[in-house]
């Protein structure tokens, strides 16, 4: 999804890419080892935002 760790602070990580307009695309996220089934959600719909949801399907789940 093009998506690199730009900074991590305590127990989250801030996700970044570069859209192709050449804006910048930012996801915080929880690195625990196990996340809520909200948390999940959540994380989804953001990443959603910037990217087309048959590819961020295709990285959540599997058939």
């Amino acid at each position: 999804m093009g998506f690199t760790v730009d900074r991590t602070r305590g127990s989250h990580a801030t996700l970044v890419r570069v859209a192709p307009t050449g804006a910048r695309q930012v996801v915080t996220a929880p690195m625990h080892r196990e996340l809520a089934l909200g948390t999940v959600r959540a994380v989804y719909r953001r990443v959603a935002r910037f990217v087309p949801e048959a590819v961020v399907k295709a990285a959540f789940f599997t058939d």
